[in-house]
């Protein structure tokens, strides 16, 4: 039987069934078999049998493709697998050796993974979780089981990330702390496969926060119980909780009844407030006068509102402070409201933040105008803003305070001189940041100056020219100012008279009668001590050895200054030296006219008692022989008479009594007369010389008195100090 299969239906069947029904079919036909030839075969027979061998080979090229396809695939698998399970070792070994206790609980509640660490933590293994899926909830601590079971209701409610802290109880007991941090597990497709939760020991972190929680308790205590604010704690009941020592010594005894009581301190409002209430501050007065100031702030605890701590600080010091600062503020504005001077202030930009009453009436421009411009140069006329931007810009650039004069249009239509003080203000870090400026004008001053000026020119001029010398003193007793005719008498330039002392020892000042005038007699001490005048008085001054007095007639008045109080000395001196010799010698003229009166008288007697001895000389000198032995001596006797006769003469001439008759005569001739008689007088041991001097007479006279003491072989000699002569 000859089975036909036609080639559409291999298409169909694929290539693999194709195969199969061609291995079956030549199997069939013998086609592997040597061909016989039939006769009878015909063209579409073998058309067959070519389509079968074609269709074969393609199924058997297919089934190696399909099978070198397979193999690879297999291999492709085996490879994954080896590394899902390499991976898979190598995170079951991390989660098996984690410090913390890592587990995952499915959404059930049943552990899928629970780590080897749970036994460390809880002491129990892990295999006891999974097999009893309700321990992790019996060990938890009694107090934190219902926290626990929220936080785990909230979860199945909706999956979330969420930490937690709480404790359990080991096996043997011991309490444990732990903090819990989960999060969900999903698929790919999202779908919640449970949660998977870590749990880690905190159990000496927290001992710890404990420890130091207790430490701050205490340092916290310590704090409070030594403020110097007064605290107190209620809590959310409004029941006092704490009070600090400040508090106790604030209000003693009665903090209760202060509190609580009538007009309490914690108003019933305040006990009622809640966390989210904003902080109070408030001041109030108590009874005894002091001021109080109150502060509330809310205390919370785990999100819940537990109360209120309330703190007082008694502020009346500051308050009294702050009136008096006011006080002091109100008395310096009206101050400077209504000072005589300008006063301004600008800042860095040059806009005036503040001006005083008297420069806005000075210049005619109200406050409000001069504070609303950007710069006062906006209100000032050109000329003055260039002037006062000049000495600004000045100011600016020097530490001191600036000096200067400007010139400012004022209402009255006039240019007035203001001396202007301007000093720098600067910023914390050192920069600029304005300046204070101080005007005052000196118009009228600086008239007087001027008129100050001419007059001391003019006084200046005064002194200057004035033939008596004038000096002032300081209250130092120094010498301010002298005149030339000072700096005449004295002797000395008149730089060197400046600072030089009224008690100078380069002079000295004498009385009339020739003693010294004590220190506290110069005038200017005198002056100074008294404060009254001298006037006319006559002094010699004398500066240095072996000069001649200069006689001067003193003036000294003193000089007050505004407040009365004794400043300077003016002295004048004029000198009368000329006027006082003329004076000695006038008193001399009447003394030598008194003498010569005197004289006068005598010499008329005198002269009777000489004629009487020269005519008994000459009556006896006519009876001796010139060889007799007492005839010099009674010549001698007879030429002193006519010596005395010739006295007598010049005392009467003297005294105006007798006509004075000069004639000429030999001067060595009388002076050699008068040798014998001065040998005798003063003895062989003396050699006499005789020089020019006023007579023989004194020479005569003093011969006796030199002898005394005077060694052999020396030499005296006999000075006049009126005239100045030596006689030898």
């Amino acid at each position: 039987m000859k089975t036909v299969v036609k080639p559409g239906v291999l298409l169909l069947i694929g290539v693999p069934a194709a195969l199969r029904i061609s291995l079956a079919f030549m199997a069939q036909t013998q086609l592997w078999a040597a061909p016989r030839v039939e006769p009878a075969q015909t063209a579409e027979g073998d058309l067959y049998h070519v389509l079968f061998l074609v269709l074969a080979l393609f199924g058997a090229v297919g089934a190696t493709l399909a099978v070198r396809r397979a193999q690879r695939r297999e291999d492709e698998l085996r490879k994954s697998t080896s590394a899902l399970e390499e991976s898979r070792r190598k995170y079951q070994v991390v989660a098996d050796n984690t410090y913390d206790w890592e587990y995952w609980l499915d959404p059930a509640g049943r552990f899928q993974y629970t780590s080897p660490s749970c036994q460390r933590i809880t002491g129990y293994a892990p295999a006891e979780f999974e097999a009893d899926p309700d321990l992790l909830g019996r060990i938890l601590h009694p107090e934190d089981q219902p926290r626990v079971a929220s936080h785990w209701s909230s979860i199945e409610a909706g999956p979330r990330e969420c930490e937690l802290e709480f404790r359990i109880v080991r096996r043997d007991g011991e309490v444990r702390w732990i903090s819990h941090r989960c999060r969900p597990v999903r698929d790919e497709r999202g779908n919640w496969l449970g949660q998977r939760a870590s749990n880690s020991d905190i159990t000496s972190l927290r001992s710890a926060e404990s420890q130091a929680g207790q430490r701050s308790n205490v340092l916290l205590s310590a704090l409070l119980e030594n403020l110097r604010t007064a605290v107190v704690a209620v809590d959310d009941r409004c029941r006092i909780v704490l009070v600090n020592r400040a508090f106790r010594e604030m209000f003693g005894s009665a903090s209760s009844d202060l509190l609580m009581g009538t007009g309490c301190l914690l108003a019933d409002g305040y006990c009622r407030l809640h966390p989210g209430a904003a902080v109070g501050a408030e001041e109030l007065q108590l009874a005894d006068g002091r001021i109080l100031q109150r502060d509330y702030v809310p205390l919370s605890a785990e999100g819940s509102y537990a109360g209120h701590l309330c703190m007082f600080l008694d502020v009346t010091s500051q308050k009294r402070a702050m009136q008096a600062i006011e006080e002091r503020q109100s008395v310096l504005q009206a101050v400077l409201d209504n000072a005589p001077i300008g006063i301004w202030m600008l800042n860095g930009a040059g806009r005036m933040v503040f001006v005083n009453r008297a420069f806005c009436r000075s210049v005619g421009i109200p406050e409000e105008r001069f504070v609303s411009v950007q710069h006062y140069s906006e209100v000032l006329d050109p000329a003055s803003a260039a002037i006062c931007m000049a000495s600004d810009h000045a100011a600016m650039a020097q530490d001191t305070p600036h000096v200067s004069h400007e010139n400012v249009l004022f209402v009255d239509g006039q240019y007035h001189d203001l001396e202007v003080v301007k000093v720098r203000l600067s910023s914390p870090d050192g920069e600029p940041a304005g300046l204070v400026g101080l005007s005052a004008d000196v118009t009228a001053r600086m008239r007087t100056e001027e008129q100050l000026k001419e007059s001391e020119a003019r006084y200046r001029g005064l002194i200057e020219n004035l033939s008596a010398a004038v000096l002032v003193y300081n209250r130092d007793r120094t010498v301010e100012l002298c005149n030339p005719a000072a700096a005449t008498l004295l002797r000395m330039a008149r730089e060197q008279l400046a600072g030089k002392a009224a008690m100078d020892p380069e002079w000295r000042f004498l009385r009339e009668n020739g003693t010294a005038l004590p220190e506290d007699e110069y005038p200017v001490n005198r002056v100074f001590a008294t404060g009254t005048a001298i006037r006319n008085q006559v002094y010699s001054m004398v500066r240095g050895e072996g000069r001649d007095p200069v006689w001067t007639l003193c003036n000294a008045h003193p000089v007050f200054d505004k407040a009365g109080a004794l400043s300077q000395v003016v002295v004048s001196f004029t000198d009368i030296t000329e006027h006082k010799l003329a004076e000695q010698r006038l008193l001399q003229a009447q003394k030598m006219e008194s003498v010569g009166r005197l004289a006068g008288g005598v010499a008329h007697d005198f002269s009777n008692i000489l004629t009487v001895i020269n005519g008994y000389s000459q009556l006896l000198l006519h009876k001796l022989d010139a060889a007799d032995p007492l005839r010099p001596g009674l010549e001698e006797i007879a030429l002193s008479g006519e010596r005395a006769a010739s006295l007598t003469q010049q005392l009467l001439a003297f005294s105006r009594r007798q006509d004075m008759q000069p004639r000429v005569f030999s001067l060595n001739d009388l002076l050699g007369g008068m040798r014998p008689m001065l040998v005798r007088l003063v003895g062989e041991d003396v050699d006499v010389r005789i020089r020019p001097g006023e007579g023989e007479c004194a020479i005569r006279r003093s011969a006796p008195d030199r002898t005394g003491g005077h060694e052999p072989g020396g030499e005296r000699q006999r000075r006049d100090a009126r005239r100045r002569r030596t006689h030898h």
